[in-house]
Formats: structure tokens, sequence, C-alpha cells
């Protein structure tokens, strides 16, 4: 699941604004660990939405100030412990290290995200289907901006941009198709899995009449 740790793009503590800004424009990402001497010392994640934020201002740049605190997990740590403690810590990031302390690799929720999609940039094998109560059942890989724009339903959710990256992202654990949690007024039930991945998700808007699906059961057509 995780980058390794040749490949955790990094940034020094003290680099200088215009370094940051070069940095980010070469490999370009959400969020980049923050070390002192070596990766074996971390001191937290900066989100690139800080560091803009902050070069609004013509005060220098401190990083030591603006990053955010980046938990340590050990490197046998199982992808539903991940989830969980990312939804109990509200994290999205974790620095993975071995029994020595030593900084080994970085997981994110997008990779453990990645690990259960089938094809996150490939076409929808599942047409949506919209059942007589108003619910819809539509496939895991459903962009949150496709479930704005085709069926009116606002989800936000900081580092998750799918259905079934919500769906994991609200529960903190790999679910189990009848699984249900609620997320901004909505309901949604995983009623379909293909090993991990979450293929079919059955959406309901809270406040709504809804019959709730035998998971057993195929979703209508």
């Amino acid at each position: 699941l995780m980058t390794s740790r040749s490949h955790i793009r990094a940034i020094e503590h003290d680099a200088s604004r215009a370094d940051i800004a070069a940095r980010i424009q070469a490999s370009p990402t959400s969020r980049y660990p923050v070390f002192v001497d070596d990766l074996d010392h971390v001191i937290g994640l900066l989100h690139v939405k800080d560091f803009v934020r902050a070069s609004q201002a013509d005060d220098p740049i401190d990083l030591t100030t603006l990053v955010r605190r980046l938990p340590t997990v050990g490197e046998n740590t199982a992808a539903d412990d991940l989830l969980a403690r990312f939804k109990n810590e509200r994290v999205h990031a974790a620095l993975v290290v071995n029994e020595l302390g030593s900084t080994i690799g970085l997981v994110t929720l997008d990779d453990i995200i990645s690990e259960v999609m089938d094809d996150p940039a490939g076409d929808h094998d599942l047409p949506a289907v919209v059942h007589d109560d108003g619910s819809v059942t539509l496939d895991g890989e459903t962009t949150l901006t496709e479930l704005l724009e085709d069926h009116g339903l606002t989800f936000e959710h900081d580092g998750v941009t799918t259905l079934a990256g919500l769906v994991l992202a609200e529960t903190g654990t790999l679910p189990a198709v009848g699984d249900r949690v609620e997320s901004q007024g909505h309901e949604l039930t995983v009623e379909a899995l293909d090993g991990h991945k979450l293929t079919q998700i059955r959406v309901n808007r809270l406040g709504t009449p809804a019959v709730s699906p035998d998971p057993a059961d195929p979703p209508e057509r």
C-alpha cells in the first residue's frame, strides 16, 4: 500500500519559500512530509493549500508552524486498522516505521482507496439504478463530482474523490455487504463487493422513506 522511503517526496524544514515552490512544481502532490536532517526525523505534514495561504503574506515561511500532525504506524499495520486510525485521528496519511523506528514509507488514504478500486480512472461498469423510494445504487468508482452533476447529491470530504472512498473514510474500516454509514444527510449502504473492492453502493437521502434492501439480493434493474 505504501510509498517506499526512496520515493517519498518531502521537504526540509528550513527550505526557503522559493525552494518549496520549486519542489511543489517539480513533484506536484497535495501533501509533503517535512523533515529535519533526514526522513527518520519527520516533524509533520505540509498541505500545499496551507503553504499557498501563508505565501500570500509577506512574512517569512516557517514550516514548523505550518505542518500538521503526521502519526506513525508499524510496517505490519492492516488496512482496516489504518482506516480506523485515519478516521479516529482525522488524518489522511501516516508515516510507516520499522521495529527500529526508522522510516520505511508513507501511506495515505488515497493508497488504501486505490487498493479497493478496480480502475479509478476507468469507465464505470455498472449503470446507476434509481429505486422507487428515491434512493440510487451507484458504482463505487463514481466520483463526488459526478454525484453532484448527475444526481444532485453533494458530498465533501478532504482527500476523497469517489463514493467508495467516502464510505471507507466514514466507516474507518473495510466494510461488508449490508454495512451502512450516515454521511452529510445521507445513508450509504454497501450492496456489493468484489474482494475488498466496493463495487455497488446505495445512496439514500435521510428524511425520505426508504426500503432497506436484502444484502443478498441484487440491486433492482
